[in-house]
């Protein structure tokens, strides 16, 4: 019974080896099957590092297939893939998506009445209390008994949103931005609100634009860098609409460019007696017509030693009251009706030229326009002081000349161009048709501006810029306020001259 009990041990005994040894081959076998995957995973990502390795530092952005070479508003010749750097290629897509912005801060402290809210301008003079608002004040008037004055304002922050997407006509671009400038969703009791403004809506396909963006008159990468978001009194008004416009490359280097554009009209001018755009009287705003679009055309030259422009306007201003007289109160000097329109031209002409002094950067910067009837087109119009053109007793409309420079002289401190100093000088001047105002009208209208702007503004990179700006402003009209009537006035008459000294420091934070 032993012996069959001990032969029953020995052949479960040979059959739990048999058992075993079975299962180590197959699991021989899985670790085999296992360690041949891992190799294989291993070579892959070892091929995959190698073409890492040596493919050229990438961009945030890929080029697309096909897409061209373009222009970059960096600077003349700077040239960049049709896909936006810093952009994205939307997934499914041969579009790339760029998206971009700023918080610009401002701080501005006024010594007189203020030209304007902190970053801004408001040219305009002021016969009563200021009462919150801004522009010169001429002295006698109440207004210049209001000196000193703190501002603040976040409002021309921006942000922005761009595609690239290459196609068989060149590359299509759209690009739409907005600021928080428009008309006050609040107020300083409270909550501070701006409402969104639009700034630019366009799109081109190769040398075509179309939508809203700055005017061929606007040369941009002219201006000086100044703290001031409508920029320093001269030639740029920074006038946005809609348009179309077509553009030539004269050479493959894109050296020499010509640009034509067709772009919405505006008539402005004032009344022989009221106020301009819109006095007590008749609010001749409502009395014109837009027949033609204005019609500009600019040729610019781009080197290694800066930029160059030339552009030239013509535009039509009319008006038409239907048959109604202008004369809506007693006493107006209106007697007839107005159905008339006049010609504006103007030509402005500028450079930006590295002096090769000091850093390769430091540059020169020039601009000067002229003409009749461009009112609209200069900074004086900011605050409707710079009509285009004087509507007569009779109803005919006399065009205004007007004339503006600007000169400006940038200069970087140190070899990294973190810091630099700008000093910026602007005139405008308009010879109005004195003749064929009122005393009334006459009174209060601006015929002359200077501005004088010194900053010191340090980028420690890209994205941020900061810095204090000394402004000094002045203007003269064409005749005193009458102040006799006027309460809290310190004489019967005004003076013809008024200035401003600002304080203002800048913060722009950009991404």
């Amino acid at each position: 019974m032993r012996n069959l009990h001990k032969y029953g041990m020995t052949v479960a005994a040979a059959a739990l080896m048999v058992a075993s040894g079975s299962a180590a081959r197959a699991a021989d076998v899985d670790l085999q099957s296992l360690q041949s995957q891992i190799n294989q995973l291993q070579q892959q990502l070892k091929e995959l590092q190698a073409r890492q390795a040596a493919q050229p530092a990438a961009s945030a952005v890929a080029p697309l297939d096909g897409a061209a070479k373009i222009p970059d508003a960096q600077g003349p010749g700077f040239l960049q893939y049709g896909s936006s750097a810093g952009g994205f290629v939307i997934p499914g897509t041969r579009t790339a998506l760029k998206v971009g912005g700023n918080i610009k801060f401002d701080m501005a402290y006024d010594l007189e009445a203020g030209i304007g809210g902190a970053g801004g301008d408001a040219y305009a003079t002021r016969t009563a209390a200021l009462t919150g608002g801004a522009g010169f004040a001429l002295p006698g008037t109440p207004a210049a008994r209001q000196t000193g004055r703190f501002s603040s304002n976040a409002g021309y922050s921006r942000l922005n949103f761009e595609t690239r997407t290459p196609s068989e006509w060149g590359e299509i671009k759209m690009y739409a931005e907005v600021d928080f400038s428009g008309s006050n969703g609040g107020n300083e009791y409270n909550n501070n609100g701006h409402n969104v403004r639009l700034r630019h809506a366009y799109g081109s396909i190769g040398p075509w634009t179309f939508g809203q963006t700055y005017s061929l008159w606007s040369d941009r990468p002219t201006l000086p860098n100044s703290v001031q978001n409508n920029g320093p009194i001269g030639p740029e008004s920074g006038v946005r609409q809609p348009l179309v416009s077509y553009r030539w490359d004269i050479d493959p280097a894109q050296k020499n460019q010509l640009t034509m554009s067709i772009e919405n009209p505006f008539n402005d001018f004032l009344g022989a007696d009221q106020e301009p755009l819109n006095g007590a009287a008749v609010n001749n705003a409502t009395n014109f017509n837009h027949k033609y679009p204005d019609v500009l055309v600019r040729y610019n030259r781009n080197d290694s030693w800066g930029r160059a422009f030339l552009t030239g306007m013509v535009r039509d201003i009319s008006i038409n009251t239907a048959g109604t007289p202008l004369g809506a109160s007693a006493g107006s000097v209106y007697t007839a009706a107005a159905n008339d329109s006049t010609i504006g031209w103007g030509v402005t002409t500028g450079a930006k030229v590295y002096t090769g002094f000091g850093s390769p950067k430091n540059a020169f910067y020039a601009r000067l326009e002229a003409g009749q009837g461009i009112g609209r087109y200069m900074n004086f119009n900011n605050q409707g002081q710079g009509p285009s053109a004087v509507v007569d007793a009779s109803g005919h409309l006399k065009p205004i000349y007007a004339g503006s420079y600007e000169v400006s002289y940038q200069h970087f401190w140190t070899a990294d161009y973190k810091w630099q100093s700008n000093v910026v000088w602007g005139e405008q001047r308009m010879w109005q048709k004195d003749s064929l105002l009122t005393p009334t009208a006459q009174q209060g209208l601006p015929v002359k501006f200077q501005e004088l702007e010194l900053n010191l503004m340090w980028s420690p990179n890209s994205f941020v810029m900061m810095g204090p700006a000394y402004i000094h402003a002045n203007t003269r009209v064409v005749a005193p306020f009458d102040l006799s009537k006027v309460v809290g006035a310190t004489q019967k008459t005004s003076g013809t001259t008024a200035e401003d000294n600002r304080f203002q420091f800048t913060t722009n934070i950009g991404f």
